[in-house]
């Protein structure tokens, strides 16, 4: 055999090279898939913080709008049953962009139930309405204590609290993530087709049987919206993006923000009074 054929019998690859090499692509696959993947979760969030921020921004110029308090739930007039905006819709005139209310996490973003100039708003976001009782009650209770109150014309407070009632606005959530992916086919929204009626969060009330539960660290491991983690979504490697009260915005665990709500009410963070 010539020296010319045999260099061009070595030209090839061998069976056995081409498994290893494919072998060692897949082992680089492997490795580099789940930091690709983590990267853009990343990003996502980082993008999902910068919804918050701007919404905080629209929120805290409402408040300075309308006699320094927070703006409603929801509007409704109770006599001719008419619902006509909440407090998205509010604040809009100074967010001005729909894609604001929408996680890019969030592949199941949908429409709110509420019906006004925003219909068909992507929402993956609800405000803090927690609420110590019924104003109207007869048992001692302090109405709102979160940042937006349920708002109806004749029977509930008009508009939210006022910014003086919260005394620690570093550490008071003022809105928080939960996505469709977590509420669809749930008791929260058993039609799957919408969101639940009023983007808030209220817990210690007649409506957290409807699924408006608030993080619980006492509780036990139970499906969405029970258990730790309440109605709240964690879609940032088990984070939730919270906005807190003096505008600025932090990635952490639902049940951090009310670990002990029995022994610890002061570290209940869903409830702006707290001393």
């Amino acid at each position: 055999m010539s020296y010319t054929s045999q260099r061009r019998s070595k030209w090839g690859f061998t069976l056995i090279e081409l498994l290893v090499v494919i072998a060692i692509i897949a082992i680089l696959a492997a490795i580099l898939f789940p930091v690709f993947a983590r990267a853009r979760e990343n990003a996502r969030r980082a993008s999902c913080q910068s919804n918050l921020k701007q919404m905080g921004l629209g929120i805290m110029q409402y408040a300075q709008d309308y006699d320094e308090r927070y703006p409603a739930a929801d509007w409704w007039n109770i006599e001719n049953k008419t619902k006509y905006d909440g407090w998205i819709n509010r604040i809009d005139p100074y967010v001005k962009s729909i894609q604001v209310y929408a996680c890019p996490s969030d592949s199941g973003a949908m429409k709110p139930v509420w019906d006004s100039h925003n219909n068909g708003t992507y929402v993956s976001y609800v405000g803090n309405a927690y609420h110590d009782g019924w104003s109207g009650n007869s048992s001692p209770a302090k109405g709102p204590i979160g940042i937006v109150s349920v708002g109806a014309g004749n029977w509930l407070e008009l508009g939210g609290p006022n910014m003086a009632r919260m005394t620690q606005p570093a550490a008071t959530v003022m809105v928080v993530e939960r996505h469709a992916k977590d509420y669809q086919g749930t008791q929260l929204d058993p039609t799957s087709d919408r969101l639940p009626t009023w983007n808030a969060i209220y817990g210690k009330n007649s409506l957290q049987e409807q699924g408006h539960f608030i993080p619980d660290g006492t509780e036990a491991p139970a499906p969405f919206p029970r258990g730790p983690n309440g109605a709240v979504s964690a879609p940032h490697f088990d984070l939730t993006n919270i906005l807190f009260v003096d505008g600025h915005v932090k990635a952490m665990r639902p049940v951090a923000t009310n670990p002990d709500p029995v022994n610890r009410p002061q570290d209940n963070m869903w409830d702006g009074t707290r001393p």
